[in-house]
């Protein structure tokens, strides 16, 4: 259960960054179901072993050279391209690897023939990462009278130095921590599906960092400091890509037209704070991986990863944060429009109306393990129908989940002890 279980996670992700810190390649053993292996792949594990690849057997031939169905289930929504890896792929120097089986004449030659580059990524016949070799560790021979002599004796592994590697999938601040763990590094091996891909230097770490921080700093919203959009989507296209449980909540407020034509704008930016606020007051009791956006005006996203058991609580705390702002935003009208429970404003066709007082609906899209595949838009699509009644229920909330295996379908939730019940 390390798919539900925050403390497990923890513990396995600080034994594999030590392995990879080290330079080994870590595999996890006893993986059963689809939902441990991406849970797994997750946390930056190099290979996996269990029932789900195949079941033990003393029969040679019984084994395979692929598994197709891993290589399905590892290809699975991986349609969208997180911001790390774009920036790691720009970053990233395609320094061409030996065979750790090579002469090592061909290293000085290597080293002679391209000046700009100081490593070598030293590959297995599986063409994974085995270590590195820098130029720094010949400077000795080349500059000996009898150093050409003496290193033909010498087989390439003795200049083999141990180099940290990542997934070029792995966070950027996942990649630092491992980079800082080791002393005297030249960079980062990045690998991809366990095979060498490039070489990421101290420096292009850096600017992968600062690109990541530049991006975040200009989706930010500037009234409320939260994430915009683009994190926001980046947000929805990972979590459908990791096969887990998800809650993506889409908050709009009710009435806000009238509300700031009625007290004015400034007014307006205050409430639009007051609900950050209320959020990110709320974020302590989320789960881990989670995230709290702000779309743009008085529309926001909340999203998390949930276990099975704790969905009726999280939907409770959903409309906690709904009866916390209506309660809150009530102290913003003026003493007479809340003795009459009203706003006089006017509407769109410019005649004076009632407006009830400010409240927040919310479309709340629960996706359980074993979803479709859909895409960012799609989700999107199926939110703006559900605030759409939202708006017109009575506890300002609707709920549906993805259920079907081809097609997307709205369904209403029932509110049970179970993960959920679904019917049309």
């Amino acid at each position: 259960n390390i798919a539900c279980d925050p403390k497990k996670r923890l513990f396995v992700s600080n034994i594999i960054s030590m392995g990879h810190v080290l330079g080994i390649t870590v595999i996890a053993e006893g993986v059963e179901t689809e939902e441990e292996f991406y849970t797994i792949k997750e946390l930056g594990c190099d290979m996996v072993q269990g029932f789900l690849i195949q079941k033990p057997s003393i029969d040679l031939s019984h084994l395979k050279m692929r598994y197709t169905n891993i290589e399905s289930i590892n290809r699975r929504n991986r349609r969208e391209v997180s911001i790390d890896q774009k920036l790691i792929y720009e970053q990233m120097e395609a320094i061409k690897g030996i065979s750790f089986h090579a002469d090592i004449l061909t290293v000085f030659d290597y080293f002679r023939k391209d000046k700009n580059n100081n490593i070598i990524p030293v590959l297995n016949h599986h063409q994974e990462p085995y270590g590195i070799i820098k130029e720094d560790s010949l400077k000795s021979y080349a500059y000996s009278i009898f150093g050409l002599d003496l290193i033909r004796k010498k087989h390439l592994k003795d200049f083999v130095t141990k180099c940290p590697t990542a997934d070029v999938n792995t966070p950027a601040e996942k990649i630092l921590e491992i980079f800082s763990h080791t002393e005297d590094s030249e960079g980062i091996l990045i690998t991809e599906n366990g095979k060498y891909l490039g070489f990421l230097s101290s420096r292009s770490l850096l600017k992968v960092l600062n690109a990541k921080n530049l991006t975040v700093a200009r989706d930010q919203n500037p009234l409320t400091k939260l994430p915009g959009n683009h994190m926001i989507n980046d947000f929805i296209s990972q979590s459908l890509k990791r096969q887990s449980k998800h809650i993506f909540v889409y908050f709009d407020f009710d009435y806000f037209k009238p509300f700031n034509d009625r007290y004015g704008f400034r007014l307006g930016d205050r409430v639009i704070i007051l609900f950050a606020e209320i959020l990110t007051q709320m974020s302590s009791e989320l789960p881990e991986r989670q995230l709290i956006g702000h779309i743009g005006g008085d529309d926001f996203f909340l999203g998390f990863e949930i276990p099975d058991a704790d969905f009726p609580e999280f939907i409770e705390m959903v409309q906690s944060i709904i009866k916390q702002f209506t309660e809150s935003a009530f102290g913003f009208h003026s003493p007479e429009d809340q003795k009459q429970g009203f706003i006089l404003a006017k509407d769109r066709e410019g005649n004076s109306s009632c407006f009830p007082l400010l409240t927040v609906s919310s479309g709340v899209l629960c996706v359980p393990t074993c979803h479709q595949m859909v895409s960012t838009e799609e989700i999107g699509t199926i939110i703006a129908s559900l605030k759409k009644e939202a708006k017109t229920s009575k506890d300002k909330m609707a709920m549906a989940s993805l259920v079907k295996k081809t097609i997307i379908e709205l369904e209403t939730l029932i509110y049970h002890n179970d993960f959920f019940e679904t019917s049309v």
